[in-house]
C-alpha cells in the first residue's frame, strides 16, 4: 500500500481545481478565499461550520486567488487576485491556461451569471476584471486546460456559445490556442449533469468524470476518449467508451 507523508498547510482558502504547471517550471494553485456575510455566500453555506481557512474578515486576499511555487512545491506564496465584481461573485472555481506568448494567460471562472473571463498580460501578476465570456455556461463547474499535445480541452454544459442549465455535458477541442473550438464530443445529454473534471494518461487517453442527479441517485460517470474521438464527434478510438457509471449514491 502507498505510504504518505504527514499533511502540511499550504495556504488559506478552498482549492477545487488542478494546479497549473507553467513552461518555466513554476506551479500555480487556484484558490478561492471566501468572506462571511458577503454577497457570494448562499443559504446552503450558512449551515456549515465557519472554518477559519474558508472565511476571513481581515485578509486582504478575498477572492479568486493564485498562489505560486517557484521551488517545485516546497513553498507556496500568494501571487495575485482576479478582480470579480462582488454582486456576481459566487464559487470562483477558476482555471487558466498559459497562451503561446508565455506572459499571457486566459482564465475562465464561475459567476452568478455563468461563465466569466479574465486575462493577464504580465505573467499573472495582474488580471483584468472578470466579465461575461463569449463561452457560455451555467453557474457551475467546468474543465479548461491543455492536453499533452498542446491543444486545449474545454468540458462544460451545452454548446460553446449557448447558455443552458446543468444539462448536456460536451467536450470541446481547440487547436489554435483556445481562439476557437471547432470539434466537440457529446458526453452526456441528460439534465442534471454537472461538475466535469479531467485527467489524461501517458498514452493520450482522456479520462473525464462528472456527476448525475447529485442529490438523488448520486451517480459519478466516467468517460474515456481521445482527441481523435472529439474530432470525429463520436468514439473511434480502440479504448474509448462513454457513460460508465463508477459510483452510485455519491451525494454531496
Amino acid at each position: 500500500s502507498a505510504t504518505w507523508s504527514a499533511p502540511r498547510r499550504l495556504c488559506d482558502g478552498v482549492m477545487k481545481n488542478k494546479p497549473l504547471v507553467l513552461r518555466n517550471g513554476d506551479c500555480w494553485l487556484f484558490v478561492e478565499q471566501w468572506q462571511d456575510d458577503t454577497a457570494h455566500t448562499w443559504s446552503s453555506l450558512k449551515a456549515l461550520p465557519k472554518l477559519p481557512e474558508w472565511y476571513h474578515s481581515d485578509t486582504p486576499h478575498i477572492g479568486a486567488n493564485v498562489y505560486r511555487s517557484t521551488d517545485d512545491g516546497a513553498t507556496w506564496n500568494y501571487f495575485s487576485t482576479v478582480p470579480v465584481p462582488t454582486d456576481v461573485r459566487t464559487c470562483d472555481e477558476h482555471m487558466a491556461i498559459q497562451l503561446s506568448d508565455e506572459n499571457r494567460f486566459r482564465m475562465l471562472l464561475r459567476t452568478k451569471y455563468g461563465m466569466g473571463e479574465s486575462s493577464s498580460a504580465d505573467g499573472g501578476q495582474t488580471w483584468t476584471t472578470a466579465a461575461p465570456s463569449a463561452i457560455k455556461n451555467p453557474a457551475g463547474r467546468f474543465f479548461f486546460g491543455r492536453l499533452r499535445s498542446g491543444h486545449v480541452l474545454l468540458v462544460k454544459n451545452g454548446p460553446i456559445d449557448v447558455q443552458t442549465d446543468r444539462r448536456n455535458i460536451i467536450a470541446f477541442l481547440s487547436e489554435d490556442d483556445a481562439q476557437t473550438f471547432p470539434y466537440s464530443l457529446e458526453l452526456d445529454m441528460r439534465t442534471n449533469v454537472s461538475y466535469p473534471d479531467v485527467s489524461q494518461g501517458s498514452d493520450g487517453m482522456i479520462y473525464c468524470v462528472h456527476d448525475y442527479d447529485r442529490t438523488g441517485v448520486g451517480e459519478v460517470i466516467l468517460d474515456m476518449f481521445t482527441e481523435d474521438d472529439i474530432r470525429a464527434g463520436r468514439i473511434v478510438s480502440r479504448g474509448g467508451r462513454l457513460h460508465r457509471v463508477i459510483r452510485k449514491n455519491a451525494r454531496d
